[in-house]
C-alpha cells in the first residue's frame, strides 16, 4: 500500500480514480485465491487514490487554510465509517447472506461515484488568490516585455522526482511528514504491545484491552474538530510541540505501571490505574498531532505557487503532496511493530517507552524549530470563513 503512494499521487494529479468497484466486484466474485490477493491490492491501491483525491479536492475548494478544519472532519468521519462498516456487513450478511454483505459495499460506492461526478469542479484558484490577483496592476508598455521574461520563467512547470526534492528542501513539509510518520509510529507500537503487555502484567482479559484501545481513539472523535479550529486559528506548531512534549511524561509512565523495579507503581492496583489514565491522556495528546502532514503538506504547495504560479502544473500540486504525507504514516505504521517488538523482546516494555519518550522529545525540538504558525493573512481568512464563502 505504502509503494503505490507515490504512483497514487501522479495519478490523481491528472485525473480522478474511481476504480475501487472493479476490486470490489473482483473480490466478491473470486474463487481463487490468487485472485484474491489480486483483487485486494487492487482495493488498496484505489483506496489510497479515493483518499489522496478527497483530500486534495477538499484543500483546493475549501482552502489550506482550513486544513485543520478538514483534517478535524475527515477524522471523525473515518473512525465512524472504521466502526459502522464491520456492523452494517455483519448486519447485512445476517439478513440475506454472502452476496447481499458484497451488495452493500457496492452500494455505497456507485452513491460515492454519483456524487463525485455530481460534484462542481473549480479549476481556478481559490476566491482570495483569485482577488489578489485581480487587483494587481496591469504592466506599462515600457515594463512589460521584462515582466513577460519573469512570469514565463516563473511559471515553468516542474514534474518528477523534481517535484517531490523540490518539496523535500522546504523545512515545513520536511518538519511535517517527519512529524506525520512519529504520529503513526505512536499509533502503531502501542496496537502492537498494548494487548501482549496488559494480560501477561496485570492479567486483562479481552474486554479490558478494548476498553484501552477505546481510550486511545475515543478522544481523537471528540477532540478532533476542536484541535483541528485551533490549528487554523494558531498553526500547527505550538499544538504539535505541545502535543510531543505532553505525550513524553505520560509514556514514561506506561512502562512503569506494573514494572516491579518501581514498587509504588505496582502495589495493589495502582498499576492498573496509572495505566488507565495514562492511554487516556495519551489519546487526548495524540489528538495535537492529527493532520500536521496534510497541514504542512497543502500550505507548502500554496506557498510555492503563490512565488511561481504554475509550477506545479494545471492540476496543482496538491494529490502528490497528500500522496507524500501518506506514504509517511504508512511508513510509521509499518516501521511501529518491528520496533516495538524488537525492543518488548531484546529489552522490555519499559525500555521501548524510553526509546518512544526520546523520539517524542526530539520530534517536539523538529517541530518546534520548522513547523510554521499561523500568517496574520491565515488568520484574516480564517475568521471570515463563513461569511464569504458560504
Amino acid at each position: 500500500m505504502g509503494v503505490s503512494l507515490a504512483l497514487v499521487g501522479y495519478i490523481c494529479s491528472q485525473q480522478y480514480v474511481h476504480g475501487i468497484i472493479y476490486s470490489v466486484i473482483c473480490l466478491s466474485i473470486t474463487t481463487s485465491l490468487p485472485w484474491l490477493f489480486i483483487g485486494r491490492f487492487c482495493q488498496c491501491i484505489v483506496s489510497n487514490a479515493l483518499y489522496i483525491v478527497g483530500m486534495a479536492t477538499m484543500a483546493e475548494n475549501i482552502g489550506s487554510e482550513h486544513m485543520g478544519k478538514i483534517a478535524g472532519l475527515s477524522s471523525i468521519l473515518t473512525a465512524a465509517g472504521t466502526c459502522s462498516g464491520p456492523v452494517m456487513a455483519g448486519f447485512l450478511f445476517g439478513i440475506g447472506g454472502y452476496w447481499t454483505a458484497w451488495a452493500g459495499a457496492a452500494l455505497f460506492l456507485v452513491a460515492d461515484i454519483i456524487m463525485r461526478l455530481l460534484m462542481i469542479e473549480t479549476p481556478q484558484k481559490r476566491h482570495h488568490n483569485g482577488s489578489l490577483c485581480a487587483e494587481e496592476p496591469l504592466p506599462s508598455s515600457e515594463t512589460g516585455p521584462l515582466l513577460s521574461g519573469d512570469r514565463s520563467s516563473a511559471t515553468e512547470e516542474i514534474g518528477g522526482w523534481r517535484f517531490y526534492l523540490c518539496l523535500l528542501r522546504q523545512p515545513r513539509f520536511a518538519a511535517g511528514i517527519v512529524s506525520y510518520f512519529v504520529f503513526a509510529l505512536f499509533i502503531a507500537s502501542f496496537e502492537s504491545t498494548i494487548a501482549m503487555h496488559v494480560r501477561a502484567t496485570f492479567g486483562w482479559g479481552v474486554f479490558p484491552v478494548g476498553l484501552l484501545f477505546a481510550s486511545i481513539q475515543g478522544p481523537g472523535m471528540i477532540l478532533a474538530p476542536l484541535v483541528g479550529v485551533l490549528k487554523d486559528r494558531v498553526g500547527s506548531k505550538v499544538p504539535t510541540t505541545t502535543g510531543f512534549i505532553f505525550l513524553a511524561p505520560f509514556m514514561w509512565a506506561l512502562g512503569v505501571a506494573g514494572d516491579e523495579r518501581f514498587p509504588w507503581a505496582t502495589l495493589g492496583t495502582r498499576g492498573k490505574i496509572i495505566y488507565g489514565v495514562c492511554t487516556t491522556m495519551i489519546g487526548c495528546f495524540m489528538c495535537l498531532l492529527m493532520g500536521v502532514g496534510t497541514m504542512e503538506a497543502t500550505a507548502t504547495v500554496d506557498e510555492l505557487e503563490g512565488l511561481h504560479p504554475g509550477i506545479f502544473g494545471p492540476y496543482g500540486g496538491y494529490s502528490r503532496a497528500v500522496a507524500v504525507t501518506n506514504m509517511t504514516w504508512m511508513s510509521g505504521l509499518l516501521v511501529g511493530p518491528i520496533l516495538a517488538g524488537y525492543m518488548v523482546e531484546r529489552f522490555g516494555y519499559l525500555e521501548l517507552q524510553w526509546v518512544l519518550v526520546v523520539v517524542s522529545l526530539l520530534a517536539s525540538v523538529n517541530a518546534a524549530v520548522n513547523l510554521s504558525s499561523a500568517s496574520p493573512q491565515k488568520k484574516e481568512l480564517d475568521n471570515d470563513f463563513g461569511a464569504d464563502e458560504l
